[in-house]
């Protein structure tokens, strides 16, 4: 369930439309299962080649900025997913090792990010010192979503990032 049902299901929601899950779960028609789950395994791929796509992409964007003095990722696209932008942000934490925010357009014009971090930040805490600029945030300490205007994403690199600095060192101060 864990490996091959839950990431269908899971994909759907992402992409699509997740009633067609639920439709999917209490039809009683075996046409109509057939019809819906490859549906499902389809849309499922179709999430793998958008992740790889934007995960490309933004691997992109960060070698072309040169990122290496940077101890918070920023990586804003207007025409990325929504729906896969967190895993796109666990992809990129895992090769650079710098929390990452992945940020993209929703259909009402603003940007809605996604983030994830390493042990080093605590992702509430670092959404919570850019609360004046974020519309709305939430998450825990390893990873968290926020709303934000589009003339607001520069501060935010630089907000992040200096919250990234400030951590970092008290951390190596501390030990």
């Amino acid at each position: 369930i864990g490996y091959k049902i839950a990431p269908v299901i899971n994909a759907v929601g992402r992409i699509d439309d997740p009633i067609m899950i639920i439709d999917l779960l209490t039809t009683n028609s075996a046409i109509a299962t057939n019809e819906l789950t490859v549906k499902c395994i389809n849309i499922n791929k179709q999430r793998r080649r958008i992740t790889s796509i934007v995960e490309e992409e933004a691997i992109n964007i960060v070698e072309e900025q040169n990122n290496s003095n940077t101890n918070f990722l920023v990586i804003s696209h207007k025409d990325w997913h929504t729906g896969i932008i967190g895993i796109v942000a666990s992809r990129i934490l895992e090769k650079y090792n710098k929390p990452t925010a992945i940020l993209s357009r929703a259909k009402n014009g603003l940007f809605r990010g996604s983030v994830r971090s390493n042990n080093l930040i605590k992702v509430n805490k670092a959404l919570s010192s850019c609360k004046d600029i974020l519309i709305s945030y939430g998450g825990h300490s390893a990873a968290g979503g926020f709303t934000i205007k589009e003339e607001n994403i520069k501060s935010l690199k630089e907000k992040l990032n200096k919250f990234a600095i400030f951590e970092i060192t008290n951390q190596t101060i501390g030990k």
